[in-house]
């Protein structure tokens, strides 16, 4: 027998996605949605908008600062899995939680979210920019 988060079958985990869009082509202001999917729906209805979860956006000409932006995300994806959800179902009253499994984001958006610079090329890899906060 499995035991762990997942093997609680009111338990979901979740895939978060983010990418920034232009609004339209001449303009200057992007736009970058945060999606929450639930890996446990079946694949051919995960990506259907009414089962995704919009959690956040981030409407400017700039890039988000994500340790700002995704912060309210984050913590209320803690207490999902900390405290969880109480959800009416057809059987009933059941406590639900959640956890974040994975994020799926492109190279330019994986390095905003890792506060690394992308270095331009075919395979060019990330270099993580530290700035020490002490």
């Amino acid at each position: 027998k499995h035991s762990g988060f997942l093997s609680v079958a009111s338990n979901v985990s979740l895939v978060l996605n983010t990418d920034g869009v232009a609004i339209f082509r001449s303009s200057k202001r992007a736009l970058w949605p945060v999606w929450l999917v639930i890996n446990e729906l079946p694949r051919h209805l995960r990506f259907i908008k009414k089962n995704m979860i919009l959690a956040a956006m981030w409407l400017s000409k700039e890039k988000p600062t994500m340790t700002t932006f995704l912060r309210p995300v984050l913590d209320s994806i803690n207490d999902l899995y900390v405290n969880g959800i109480s959800v009416q179902t057809s059987s009933g009253q059941m406590q639900t939680r959640a956890m974040l499994l994975l994020n799926s984001v492109d190279l330019p958006a994986r390095a905003i979210l890792l506060n690394m610079i992308q270095v331009k090329g075919v395979k060019g890899p990330s270099i993580l920019a530290i700035s020490p906060s002490f």
